[in-house]
């Protein structure tokens, strides 16, 4: 029997993701993106946005396709 999985979890147990993993796919949204701006200013960022009723812990979580960047331990979105 061939199972697909909605969304990759490697490293993880095959089956329901954990609940912290979970409300960030369900939350967490980028919501701008300002790269190269007009007049070569250095200041780009990335926008998130917390669509959910609840904070949310982005210890870990981590950008790594063409931005280097993990949140460390204690950072929350509210």
């Amino acid at each position: 029997t061939l199972t697909t999985f909605a969304v990759p979890s490697p490293g993880l147990p095959n089956g329901a993701l954990p609940a912290n993993y979970q409300a960030l796919l369900d939350g967490l949204r980028i919501s701008e993106i300002l790269y190269r701006p007009d007049g070569g200013s250095d200041y780009e960022f990335v926008e998130l946005l917390n669509i959910s009723a609840t904070a949310l812990d982005l210890s870990g979580v981590r950008f790594t396709n063409g931005i280097d960047y993990t949140f460390p331990e204690d950072v929350s979105l509210a």
